[in-house]
């Protein structure tokens, strides 16, 4: 090759490219608006901790900002690329005389990468002398070098190559097309399907930098870039041979077979990355397997566990003497243990004798038998490499493999154990060592037991210089120890970080082990007075994170005279199993949470921890920007660096490190119901003065799934589901609790009952038998638990309710307020009717359970406030709130009942209580024969919609039930839960925005002969919450059209002169003689000013007859 021929070819090339306007523009848009873009993104004051909390963060957003725009000027250009080559002139700028195919096309192929990797040196150079000069991110420049190499670079030859490629073989304007889709899909959709692998940019892979681990998911990360950079070439070499200006056959010949060769490369690298996903989900689900084969519910426990842990850069060397009991009554034919898969064990013996065992993957059974109340000494010698694809078992193939955890551009990727030189870090979500039951039950989460046992821990000769344990530390030359009290598991933490401890109680500190931004803590809080901070946490600041400072002296964790709370900084992409089910962030075990390093789940912002803190003051500012973000839940939304043009993703409630001070001293055990020990738990902390809130009141639930996957199925079938989500079985649990709540408060005193729970769970330590606790309760209160609980988790709620005649009053003299119904449970299951009273902050709940098909009298009388006294001083005062039925086909599952006066004789007689009644079908079935009533869900009422398009006609879907009357513009009738709408299991109503008279709403009866007097339930609503302050529209008026035999009577309903005050109500249209036959109603769509945000309603229509 001609170097002098091929330098002159580049920079005739790069000439040309910046004599382009196309080129100009990027290099423009690359210095103005990336850096712009990062500055906003990751400097000053306001900002996405995520977007600066590592070193990584900058050039990594950088390196992806670059790549984003260099694609979509690199298609426009290089779409061209193979014609201009061709074009006749442009070689003539070169040399006169003719030279090969394959130095021109190289030569210029350089000297666009040169251009454009000029461009992004000189961005980044920008970002770093700018942006890093006002962010608080540490400067790293190895990360711009290695994401350089590693993302902008194959980006380029991968885009350049395609794009050859095809304008080689189709249109230029097909090329063009297809690399702008394919291009928007990876910043759009790409990275978030499977795992990331179609996405060129490498958004969708694990591609962070971690100070304690360095580069976390590196391999696949690599093979990832290595599949773009070998397509690429293998399609820049097929681009060659198509370029026919001089004839070459045995150059193109030699580039079409390299070409395929790189292109089979690329390949290979795709395949293996998938197979490396193929071979996860095939080995966790043998894991999943063996687990089903061998688990029984009645099964042994370990009394005491004493380990002897070394460690060998990534291998373990670790002997346990293990105390196995069993507390059955019957014998046990041989031990089912529980130890992570890339242990081997070494000798297994009891005594001197040898025991023999048979092995399938985490499951361990010992031929050895158990008899009834004994136990048994084991001996084991293991070792070797964690294999930490066994954490987190439960979850489907889809959540174990998502990588994000709530964000959209950071992936962290998931691991739940390291072994390394500079770090260990063991739970028991790896299974480390020899355990009776899993830390987590793989086919349902909520059937997890927890073994409780009193631990001791031996590390050898640590390598690193902080080594943490649950217990009390006692360090013996080379051998750290920890004895512990009873537990359900232990955690070791190793690592080579600092420590200090900050005071949170009289006797209760935290103890943080943290590495780079712990120096920036220790620098703040190294001159604090350490008895005012302990002060203000005591008086304030515990209290802020929602918790008692005095309580914890109630948790698993506590021991007298070391009372202490542990924080480690882990490697961002540490996410184990947690004992709780909810989504955390700060990793929680008895006694510890593990933080990402920096922080990196959170958005405070560390502005206010630049100085050095000595007074009060300053304590409380820090600790609104540390510990409130360590320990308070908050909502956790998208980091990508182009928020509002990204894909969405839905904020998510991060529940933090506040969870470490709820885990029970105790927890119950049953064998007949293992989800028994997390329902009781949730009972004890669910709020008993509220028990369901205003949304779920109001109208099915944003949650409205929850409900539904009750409906037809058993608590039990719903838990043991392997097809839905495990969130959704946890919120099935919590509302399914609520209802047990209510099933006990029938029988048994709340607060009474609520006291028992709590001296269970809170005072008792280790397992509690479910059958003794229930013989207890059946005793104390006379009640069958046993019979209640199998109905409540028994129960289909495939019933519904019927309200009739639910009338409230209120005397204003005395302050009783009353509320009477008639309720009758229609359907083949029973279910809890509750009524809620008392104030806002004394709320109470009566409920009563009926029978199938029971019918029942209601009544309820409360003390208010009187007008004299609270009412008129504008305290809060008892009242009645609504009647709903919670778990039913009910929707919405709440009723309110009409307003009536009440007269002082009547209220003479009053006296507060709750009175429930059954009665006949016959008493609760009477009605007035005289009224004919026809409902929006009746047969005879229809709707017509004139307003729809074309494409609504054709393809338009059946509307579905809003949950409110403002979720917006709609041409056509769409229907709507409401609390005060008619119907029966369905109360709703239909609406559609103010038009021209084109849609209508039409109610059809047959009547006999007769003088009647028809009336329509009205509401005045917006179908939008555009108009904003206005609470109610005014000037609205309904058109109706009541129509029989022959005749047609129009009637101009003015609602503002029927509804006066109120939003709702029945109106009369007026007498109508009818000759007998059908009788129609019709509502049209008209709206007097065409206003489209009033909502035209049509819910029900009542014909009383007066003769």
């Amino acid at each position: 090759m001609d170097t002098h021929v091929f330098f002159l070819i580049i920079r005739n090339e790069m000439k040309l490219q910046m004599r382009s306007w196309v080129f100009r523009f990027f290099v423009v848009l690359s210095l103005v608006g990336v850096v712009v873009c990062q500055m906003y993104r990751q400097g000053g004051d306001d900002i996405h901790w995520k977007m600066v909390g590592l070193p990584c963060s900058i050039p990594l957003v950088n390196a992806y900002l670059f790549s984003l725009v260099q694609s979509l000027f690199l298609i426009v250009i290089m779409s061209d690329f193979p014609r201009r080559l061709v074009r006749s002139g442009l070689r003539d700028g070169v040399l006169v005389r003719p030279f090969g195919n394959t130095l021109y096309y190289w030569g210029s192929l350089t000297g666009v990468f040169l251009s454009f990797m000029a461009v992004c040196l000189s961005v980044m150079f920008v970002v770093i002398l700018v942006v890093h000069s006002v962010s608080l991110a540490p400067f790293r420049l190895g990360y711009y070098l290695f994401y350089l190499l590693t993302l902008t670079i194959p980006c380029w030859v991968f885009v350049a190559g395609l794009m050859v490629f095809l304008s080689s073989y189709v249109s230029r304007l097909m090329a063009l097309l297809a690399g702008i889709l394919w291009c928007l899909g990876g910043f759009w959709l790409l990275p978030y399907v499977g795992h990331g692998t179609f996405d060129f940019f490498a958004v969708g892979v694990p591609n962070l930098f971690s100070d304690m681990v360095g580069h976390i998911n590196l391999s696949a990360y690599l093979f990832h870039r290595l599949i773009y950079f070998f397509a690429g070439i293998g399609f820049l070499l097929l681009g060659l041979g198509k370029l026919g200006r001089i004839p070459n056959r045995e150059i193109r010949g030699i580039c079409h077979w390299c070409g395929l060769v790189a292109l089979v490369m690329g390949l290979g690298c795709l395949f293996l990355l998938e197979y490396s996903y193929r071979d996860d989900r095939i080995v966790r689900h043998e894991w999943k397997n063996a687990f089903e084969r061998y688990w029984n519910e009645t099964t042994c426990r370990v009394k005491n566990h004493r380990i002897r842990l070394a460690q060998s850069d990534n291998v373990l060397e670790i002997g346990s003497d293990m105390t196995v009991y069993n507390p059955q009554s019957t014998a046990l034919d041989s031990i089912v243990l529980f130890l992570n898969p890339g242990l081997h064990i070494r000798e297994l013996r009891c005594g001197a004798e040898d025991l023999s065992y048979t092995r399938s993957g985490q499951v361990v059974v010992v031929r050895c038998s158990l008899p009834a109340a004994d136990s048994l000494v084991l001996h084991w010698e293991y070792g070797g490499t964690v294999d930490d694809r066994i954490c987190d078992l439960h979850l489907s193939d889809k959540e174990y493999e998502n990588v994000f955890h709530a964000d959209n551009f950071f992936p962290t990727g998931r691991r739940g154990a390291f072994v390394h030189k500079d770090i260990l870090l063991l739970t028991p979500a790896c299974m480390w060592y020899p355990a009776a039951s899993p830390p987590v039950n793989p086919l349902c989460e909520t059937f997890t037991h927890w073994d409780f046992t009193l631990f001791q821990l031996t590390v050898v000769s640590p390598s690193q210089c902080c080594v943490v344990s649950q217990g009390r530390c006692d360090r013996r030359g080379d051998f750290v120890c920890f004895s512990s009290c009873l537990s359900p598991g232990i955690s070791v933490y190793a690592a080579n970080v600092d420590s200090y401890s900050l005071p949170l109680h009289q006797t209760l500190k935290l103890d943080c082990y943290v590495g780079e931004w712990g120096k920036i803590l220790k620098k703040c809080f190294g001159k604090v007075n350490r008895s005012a901070f302990s002060r203000y946490m005591q008086e304030d600041g515990m209290r802020r994170i929602g918790y008692d400072p005095d309580d914890y002296k109630a948790v698993l964790w506590n021991e007298t005279g070391n009372a202490r709370v542990v924080c480690v900084e882990t490697p961002v992409s540490f996410v184990p199993s947690g004992y709780r089910k909810e989504p955390i962030d700060v990793k929680v075990e008895p006694g510890m949470f593990f933080c990402p390093e920096y922080m990196f789940f959170q958005s405070y912002y560390t502005g206010s921890l630049s100085g050095d803190f000595r007074i009060y003051d300053d304590c409380n500012q820090a600790f609104r920007d540390l510990f409130m973000n360590m320990f308070v839940s908050m909502k956790m939304r998208g980091s990508h660096p182009l928020p509002g043009l990204d894909k969405r993703v839905l904020p998510v409630v991060r529940h933090a490190a506040n969870t470490v001070f709820m885990l029970p001293r105790g927890r119950v055990y049953s064998e007949k119901y293992p989800f028994m020990g997390d329902a009781l738990e949730l009972l004890r902390r669910v709020d008993k003065q509220q028990l369901f809130s205003v949304e779920d009141i109001a109208h099915v639930s944003k949650n409205g799934n929850v409900y539904d996957c009750l409906i037809g199925r058993t608590l039990e079938e719903i838990l043991a589901d392997d097809t839905l989500d495990e969130g959704l079985k946890y919120e099935a649990l919590a509302v399914k609790v609520k209802e047990l709540w209510s099933y006990i408060t029938i029988v048994a005193p709340e607060s009474e009952f609520a006291v028992s729970l709590d001296s269970i769970l809170a005072v008792s330590v280790g397992e509690v038998n479910y059958d003794s606790l229930v013989v207890c309760w059946n005793r104390r209160w006379q009640m069958n638990m046993d019979s209640m609980v199998h109905s409540w988790q028994a129960a289909r709620h495939t019933h519904y309710f019927r309200v009739k005649d639910a009338v409230r009053y209120y005397d204003e003299q005395t302050g009783l307020h009353r509320l009477d119904a008639l309720v009758r449970n229609m359907g083949n299951c029973g279910g809890i009717f509750s009524i809620e009273c008392g104030s806002l902050m004394t709320r109470k709940n009566v409920h009563a359970y009926f029978a199938p098909h029971e019918a029942k009298y209601l009544s309820l009388i409360v003390q208010g406030a009187s007008r004299d006294a609270d009412w008129m001083a504008g305290n809060s005062s008892d009242k009645i709130g609504y009647m709903y039925a919670y778990l039913s086909t009910n929707r919405p599952i709440a009723w309110w009942g009409d307003n009536k006066r009440c007269s002082p004789e009547m209220a003479a007689s009053w006296k507060p209580g709750f009175v429930c009644r059954t009665i006949s079908d016959e008493e609760f079935e009477k009605s007035d024969e005289n009224i004919w009533l026809v409902d929006d869900t009746d047969a005879g009422f229809e709707v017509k919609n004139n307003n729809e398009s074309w494409f609504q006609r054709k393809f338009g879907k059946k509307p579905t039930y809003r949950v409110i009357t403002r979720a917006g513009r709609s041409s056509r009738w769409v229907p709507v839960y409401n609390v005060s709408a008619c119907g029966d299991s369905i109360r709703g109503y239909h609406c559609i925005s103010g038009g021209r008279g084109e849609s209508t709403a039409t109610w059809r009866v047959a009547l006999p002969k007769g003088n009647y007097e028809v009336w329509v339930k009205v509401f005045k609503d917006y179908i939008t919450t555009f108009p904003g302050i206005k609470t109610f529209p005014s000037s609205v008026v309904n058109y109706y059209t009541v129509c029989y035999g022959d005749k047609q009577e129009k009637v101009e309903l003015s609602l503002d002169e029927e509804l006066v005050g109120i939003s709702s109500g029945w109106v009369s249209l007026g007498n109508f003689d009818f000759p007998g036959g059908e009788v129609r109603v019709v509502l049209s769509d008209k709206e007097i000013n065409r206003d489209k945000d009033v909502a035209i309603i049509a819910d029900a229509v009542k014909f009383v007859r007066l003769e």
